[in-house]
């Protein structure tokens, strides 16, 4: 566990000086009484502890404690080690108590910083967990183990390296596996109460505790191999033990299984017990360890299995609790079809149809299908039971084209289309599929129908609209190039007209006129002759010449002629099409299409070539308009009315407004390419 992500923790960086201080002494004191106890555990002179409690605390306090404090913690570990071996019943030379505390140090260091690695959330009850806790103080005791039985051959004389090496290892994890869990689940029941099991009975609880005291005391206080009642077999304790795991909390579970192992080191050690008659006692050692770790690693093991089976089954209640909530009150309509008799999932999908048709049923449904179903019937929403058949439902009936549609998709079908006729309304769905295979063969199918109608509604009055405004939008453009039309006419008519006959009277006036006023008249005659150009260029735009009297070739080739000669425009035409079977309206929106991007690259394309074309395709007219200039970001730039998109964009609509297809090709540096589709009528 890291400091981001503990839910436990030894909270003394909030703590002020005087309280870490009280902190620490609590720690020194409960550590040197538990280094007492080790020393007490201890068999005849020479040998090693059988047990090391001291080093199950040191783990713990190294594990949960930031690592600020670990300097100080272990400092006390090492002072309270060295005094207690110097000055201890059994003295000892300063320097192998020194190197032997700090081998428990090393031990600690080593096991707390796997654990925080492997261990992240340790009051999450999971049985992987406690394994790889396992690993970490197991590689740590390794770690100690292999510096303490060197301090013990040198510091002891005639001992085996590797004895000592195993009877240090195995003391030193039972010492972890005895009082770490215990002070781990107890760390869990004050700080993370909301992850701890409540006592059932605490009447239980004292006959279990008085029952494996009781047990502990027969096994380990006759003297070895006088066994006279099962009761005295060591398998008893484990049984216990097991029945602990199963009915207490796990930090009850843990004390007393600590409680009876402590108490048969203590005995063990005083040559008693079904361990203390082998003829080699590092051996009758090794054996007691191995039993103990057996008792505490099981009792351990069992509790968070047990633990974490309850926690999981709580979430699959807690979940199946919400699933049911949930679906109960969705307004969506949710089926479960279960099959009599699964099938076959290589059928083909006819025979599959026919296999759901016979076997399946409706075994699970909410309100909202059987609204559903009730609404297809015409009858009264009732509870429908768990066997009722697939085949007389007539909801059942209409979605089964759409069933079959999931069948030939592998059961896994989304957005599928049903509607029933419901008082002479048509409701709309979409339905889903999901279904669900074992060994090859189907079970069961999930459905989900999602009512549709007013969106289907909505979605279809839409279209009318949309429509409608089409059908306005052409009128408008009909009526706006009547107007436009009928306007050329007038100024051409009337005041290009009556321009033409203004300029022939200043003529002839100033022919007539003195050669003082000559100057003046010949000025108002350019004043007119310009305002004549304007007015035919105004003509020419709101009414292109020959488009409506020759056709929409001459029209656009007469565009050609006037780009190059006001504009120094290149423009190549080509024409593949019909002229009689382009209607006048769709004339006049090809030319005004095809000059409207042609004023665009004369205003931004930086070119002085362009090329058109024109051509018939199947049932439309394509449109190609190309140059070869700087290009441009229409994605970025489409709506910048600043540059070319706003020319592109009155385009588009029109475009869109008689049904067509618009493609814009360009970047920056390519030129551009404009391709155009109109559907021909």
């Amino acid at each position: 566990m890291n400091e981001r992500s503990a839910a436990l923790h030894w909270d003394v960086a909030g703590l002020s000086r005087g309280q870490q201080a009280v902190s620490l002494a609590i720690f020194a004191l409960t550590h040197a009484a538990l280094v007492a106890l080790g020393h007490a555990l201890r068999g005849e002179q020479g040998e090693l502890t059988i047990l090391w409690p001291s080093s199950g605390l040191l783990l713990w306090a190294l594990w949960f404690a930031p690592r600020s404090m670990w300097l100080w913690i272990v400092g006390a570990q090492v002072a309270v080690e060295v005094i207690a071996d110097v000055f201890g019943p059994e003295p000892m030379a300063g320097q192998w108590a020194l190197a032997f505390a700090l081998a428990d140090s090393l031990e600690a260091i080593v096991g707390a910083t796997l654990a925080r690695r492997l261990v992240p959330e340790p009051a999450v009850a999971r049985v992987m967990q406690v394994v790889k806790f396992g690993a970490a103080a197991a590689l740590g005791a390794g770690v100690s183990a292999t510096i303490g039985a060197f301090g013990a051959v040198r510091a002891l004389g005639q001992v085996d390296y590797w004895q000592q090496w195993q009877v240090w290892w195995t003391g030193n994890v039972l010492g972890i596996l005895t009082i770490l869990p215990a002070a781990l689940c107890w760390a869990v029941r004050y700080q993370a109460p909301e992850k701890s099991v409540a006592i059932r009975s605490r009447l239980e609880l004292a006959a279990v505790a008085l029952l494996l005291w009781t047990l502990t005391a027969l096994v380990f206080v006759a003297p070895a191999r006088e066994v006279t009642v099962l009761l005295q077999l060591p398998v008893a304790l484990l049984v216990v033990l097991m029945y602990a795991a199963f009915r207490l909390p796990p930090r009850w579970s843990t004390l007393l299984a600590a409680t009876c192992v402590i108490a048969a080191a203590l005995l063990a050690s005083r040559g008693l017990g079904p361990f203390s008659a082998d003829a080699t006692r590092v051996a009758g050692i090794g054996e007691l360890q191995f039993f103990l770790a057996t008792l505490v690693g099981v009792s351990f093991m069992l509790s968070v299995a047990l633990l974490e089976q309850r926690n999981t089954f709580e979430r699959l209640r807690e979940s199946e609790e919400r699933y049911r909530t949930f679906v109960a009150r969705s307004t969506e309509a949710v089926w479960r079809i279960e099959l009599r008799l699964p099938m076959p999932v290589a059928l083909a999908p006819e025979e599959q149809a026919q296999w759901v048709r016979l076997y399946g049923f409706v075994a699970e449904c909410n309100m909202a299908y059987r609204r559903l179903q009730a609404d297809s019937t015409g009858a009264a929403v009732v509870d429908m039971p768990d066997t009722a058949s697939l085949r007389p439902a007539p909801l059942l009936d209409d979605y089964f084209p759409a069933l079959e549609t999931a069948i030939r998709q592998g059961f896994k079908a989304d957005g599928l289309r049903f509607s029933i006729k419901v008082r002479g309304r048509m409701l709309h769905y979409l339905l889903s599929f999901a279904g669900v295979e074992q060994d090859g063969r189907l079970i069961r199918v999930w459905g989900l129908a999602r009512d549709i109608t007013e969106l289907s509604d909505l979605s279809q009055r839409l279209v009318r609209e949309q429509d409608r405004l089409r059908s306005y939008a052409q009128q408008l453009i009909s009526a706006e190039e009547r107007a436009r039309r009928a306007t050329a006419v007038d100024l051409h008519d009337g005041i290009g007209q009556m321009l033409t006959g203004l300029s022939f009277s200043l003529e002839s006036v100033s022919r007539q006129a003195p050669t003082n006023l000559r100057v003046a008249i010949e000025e108002a005659r350019r004043t007119v002759t310009e305002v004549q150009d304007k007015t035919r260029g105004l003509i020419a735009d709101l009414s292109p010449p020959g488009l409506y009297e020759l056709g929409l070739v001459p029209a656009l080739q007469w565009l050609a002629v006037q780009l190059r000669s006001q504009h120094q425009l290149q423009v190549d035409l080509s024409f593949a099409f019909t002229e009689n079977r382009i209607p006048l309206d769709l004339r006049v929106l090809v030319f005004k299409i095809v000059r409207e991007l042609l004023r665009n690259v004369v205003k931004h394309a930086g070119t002085p070539q362009a090329a058109v074309v024109v051509r018939q395709s199947g049932a439309g007219l394509e449109i190609e308009v190309t140059d070869a200039g700087v290009g441009f970001e229409w994605q970025m730039d489409l709506f910048d009315v600043r540059n070319a998109s706003f020319g592109l964009w009155s385009v588009a609509d029109r475009v869109r407004t008689a049904n067509g297809h618009l493609v814009i090709d360009t970047a920056p540096g390519h030129g551009c390419q404009i391709r155009i589709d109109l559907p021909l009528p």
